[in-house]
Parts: C-alpha cells; sequence; structure tokens
C-alpha cells in the first residue's frame, strides 16, 4: 500500500542521497566504521523506492507518469550513491553485500538500469567509477556469486559504458564546450575489521560538511537555489577523469587478478580487445598531458 507521504517525499529522497554521495567524495577514509550502516540504509531505500515505482505503475491516477518519473529519478540517485561507495572501498563494500546476500540483485539491477545510467553524462561518470573500481579486487576478495561470468560481464558492460561517455564528450567538443578534466586516482586499501569507531575529530568533520549540505539543499529545495555551491560540492568528483581512472586500474588488472585478466581478455574479440586499447590509451594520454602541465 503506499502511502501519500511516500510520493510526496520522492524528491527529499533523492537530496538525502545526494548528501551521502558528498560525504563518500569528501570524506574518503574516514567512513569506514559506518559504511555498513550506510550501505545497508541505501539498499532498504532503494528496495522500498523499487517497491513503489511498482505499485503506481498499476494505478490509473493523472498523476501517475509524475510520480514514476521521480520514483525512477530517486532509483537512479540511489544507484549512484551505491556506485560511489563501492569507488570509496570496494573490498568493504562487496564484504557487505555479501554478508547482505544482495549481490547478485544489485548488479543484475544495475545491468538493467543501463539505460537509464546513460541518458546522464554525470550518471553514467559515476557508475564506471564503481564499475571500474571492480579490477582493484583481488582474487579471494570477490564474492562468489560475482566470479566467472558474473565478474567478465561486469567489466565489458563497464567497457560498453565508457564508449558512451566518450561519445558524450565528443558531442560536447561538437557544440564547443570544454571537456578537459583532471584526475584524482585514488588507492584502496583492505578494510581494517578492528575499526569500530570514528574519532571525534573525523566524526565533527563528518557533521560540520554534513550540516553545510542540508542547510544548502534545504534552500534550494525552498527556492533559493544554491546551484554553485552544489557544483563546489561535487567538483572532486567532477575533476576525477574517469578515462584516466580506467587506464590506471587496467595498468594493475593483470598483477591484482591475472586469472580473470586472462579470462577476460579471451574473452573479447580481437576487436574488441582494440575499443579496450583505446580506452587505455586515450587515458594514459590525458595523464600525460596532466604531468606535463605539471612541469610548467
Amino acid at each position: 500500500q503506499i502511502m501519500p507521504s511516500e510520493l510526496d517525499m520522492l524528491i527529499p529522497a533523492q537530496y538525502a542521497a545526494k548528501v551521502v554521495q558528498m560525504l563518500l567524495i569528501h570524506l574518503k577514509g574516514k567512513l569506514d566504521p559506518i559504511m555498513s550502516a550506510i550501505i545497508q540504509l541505501i539498499f532498504k531505500k532503494l528496495a522500498r523506492v523499487l517497491t513503489l515505482k511498482g505499485e503506481i505503475e498499476r494505478r490509473n491516477e493523472e498523476d501517475k507518469e509524475f510520480y514514476i518519473e521521480n520514483a525512477n529519478g530517486v532509483k537512479i540517485v540511489l544507484l549512484e550513491t551505491i556506485s560511489l561507495a563501492l569507488h570509496y572501498n570496494p573490498v568493504l563494500f562487496l564484504t557487505v553485500c555479501s554478508q547482505m546476500k544482495k549481490t547478485s540483485q544489485l548488479f543484475t539491477l544495475w545491468m538493467e538500469s543501463m539505460k537509464d545510467l546513460c541518458s546522464q553524462e554525470e550518471s553514467l561518470g559515476i557508475s564506471t567509477l564503481g564499475l571500474t573500481s571492480i579490477a582493484l579486487l583481488s582474487p579471494n576478495q570477490i564474492p562468489p556469486e560475482m566470479k566467472g561470468q558474473g565478474l567478465l560481464k561486469l567489466l565489458s558492460a563497464n567497457v560498453q559504458q565508457l564508449i558512451e561517455l566518450k561519445k558524450m564528450e565528443d558531442s560536447k567538443d561538437d557544440k564547443g564546450e570544454e571537456t578537459d578534466s583532471e584526475e584524482e586516482t585514488q588507492e584502496f586499501e583492505d578494510v581494517d575489521a578492528t575499526k569500530d569507531a570514528i574519532s571525534e575529530k573525523d566524526m565533527e568533520e563528518i557533521r560540520g560538511l554534513a550540516q553545510k549540505i542540508r542547510d544548502v539543499i534545504h534552500d534550494d529545495m525552498q527556492g533559493a537555489r544554491n546551484d554553485a555551491y552544489l557544483e563546489e560540492m561535487f567538483e572532486p568528483l567532477y575533476r576525477l577523469d574517469k578515462f584516466q581512472f580506467f587506464a590506471q586500474v587496467m595498468s594493475r588488472f593483470p598483477q591484482i587478478n591475472p586469472e580473470a585478466y586472462q579470462a577476460w581478455s579471451s574473452a573479447m574479440s580481437p576487436q574488441q580487445r582494440q575499443v579496450v586499447q583505446q580506452l587505455i590509451n586515450l587515458g594514459m594520454s590525458r595523464v600525460a598531458k596532466k604531468d606535463e602541465s605539471k612541469e610548467r
């Protein structure tokens, strides 16, 4: 049964997910002790939104399409948040997913939502960060349900996402828009199971940032838009070049998981391998360009 208040909360739910995204972007390494709770909350919200969307679709009301669109928007923002959580720490993220027995369900939904993700450059870019991060996992860090063909399908789907992302960039070039970006490649470390509390200093930083974000979002929802400030909060994400990140992760993939790398390479046609190499070359050329600009 749909509660009227739930329909009214669809748009605020998107803002709430954006708050979590900004925390994941700005507080890398400081959220580990509470990441399990964050991931579980995101999954709970996603499950309810999917149920809500199905119930709305069965209704015959004038505002049906409006609420379906809003529900789909929340779903995409929650998938973005999940992707950033995976990028934040893939080992920790997949450990929690496996414990919840949600891994297969999540990635099935992710693949089914690819068309929606590919409709927006921001969503697509975030999705590539999450799927690229999977290649940073060693064999013993990959959940059993993801091994074999499951992992290969995700890697191949990520290549398709990057191809679509490059098309979007090219389209912006044709319109005369600036597309150069800087990269902030971040290393991932295994989760430390002994961490069970956030230091008071880190907690103060988390509270302060969350309050800033809440204030801006509250003003935005009241009509006093703060687009410039929101852009600033997401700037680290925008500056992280997705092709550079892909190229640098792929350079490590053969050493991190040689068996998966070999299986993936063998499963590709010569043309597909060429496309992957072109994407890697693109990323590495951007890395070189960035290094050159630093030396000047």
